[in-house]
């Protein structure tokens, strides 16, 4: 798992694209700062900051 950075460095975190899941739509997931984020492994998540 990985933990998103506190608030200080955004509010929120935008799903980009996931390896895992390429049929995720890109903004479709929004996950707060400081929340833990399950990776599958040999994946590559992107998240761009929200405010």
């Amino acid at each position: 798992a990985f933990t998103l950075p506190s608030r200080r460095f955004g509010k929120h975190w935008a799903l980009v694209f996931d390896t895992f899941d390429p049929d995720v739509a890109a903004g479709s997931r929004i996950v707060d700062a400081g929340s833990e984020l399950v990776i599958a492994s040999r994946s590559l998540t992107l998240l761009r900051r929200r405010d």
